[in-house]
């Protein structure tokens, strides 16, 4: 079953999530991946403020479930594992 993501609000605040892929975050617990910091607009958040997160950020296998047109670079440097966006993702996903 993958590591499934959801945005907790749509809005318009750009967010980065460059270094959120499997092969970062394997052998980490939920918790500790809901605490991790990404830029939002122009500041540190906490991710689990930002997203709701079921399952083992440790599966090879992350499903971003809707639309993530404000959140930029999804699978930067991603190296093993895979990610499947339902929707639609912002800048720079996949490089």
């Amino acid at each position: 079953m993958p590591f499934t993501l959801t945005l907790r609000a749509a809005d318009c605040t750009p967010m980065d999530f460059r270094g959120v892929t499997p092969d970062a975050w394997r052998g980490a617990t939920l918790r500790e991946f809901l605490q991790c910091r990404v830029l939002s607009g122009n500041r540190p958040t906490a991710l689990g403020e930002l997203v709701e997160a079921v399952g083992d950020p440790g599966e090879d296998e992350w499903q971003f479930a809707g639309d993530w047109p404000n959140v930029h670079g999804i699978g930067v440097g991603l190296a093993d594992g895979e990610i499947v966006v339902e929707g639609s993702a912002g800048r720079h996903a996949g490089v």
